[in-house]
């Protein structure tokens, strides 16, 4: 398959469902980071129970990219809807830093064929070298959006029994 190809899909494909199923972009930068502290942490001792039940199967990149993107599948199933379409257009810059960060990420924990493919591109090196700008990108500006969009809990206003 064309290396530009399956970038536009690794990058597109999660921007293009967090649209469609208005999926608010604070959620799913939070499911990114919970994927990927998931691959970071959990995929050692994921991959032994693994290899305790399939003897002399090589599971490594395909458990962190499963660890990867869990949080973020679910996220994008449970919490559909949870944007209102007159926020959309606030979500779309943080929507797009933090997908094109996650397609880094992605990048990194490919079968070594793909990632080889992908980082012939040039397309595919620029991405991987500006990994840690998008992340500081997506970082900065969902807490931006955060600080602008939620309101914080008012301790004046008390419930009355």
């Amino acid at each position: 398959m064309n290396s530009y190809v399956i970038l536009g899909i690794i990058a597109g494909l999660p921007f293009v469902l967090a649209i469609l199923m208005r999926v608010n972009s604070i959620y799913l930068y939070m499911s990114v980071a919970a994927g990927l502290i998931l691959a970071q942490y959990v995929s050692y001792d994921t991959m032994l129970a693994l290899n305790a039940f399939f003897a002399h199967k090589d599971f490594g990149n395909y458990v962190n990219l499963g660890l990867l993107l869990t949080p973020i599948v679910l996220s994008l199933f449970f919490l559909r809807k949870s944007m209102s379409r007159s926020k959309t257009i606030f979500h779309l810059l943080p929507l797009a830093a933090t997908c094109a960060a996650l397609g880094t990420l992605i990048m990194g924990y490919l079968p070594g064929g793909i990632q080889h493919q992908l980082l012939t591109n040039q397309i595919g090196k620029t991405a991987d070298n500006s990994q840690n700008a998008l992340i500081a990108a997506a970082t900065i500006l969902t807490l931006l959006l955060a600080w602008l969009t939620l309101s914080p809990h008012d301790d004046k206003k008390k419930r009355r029994r």
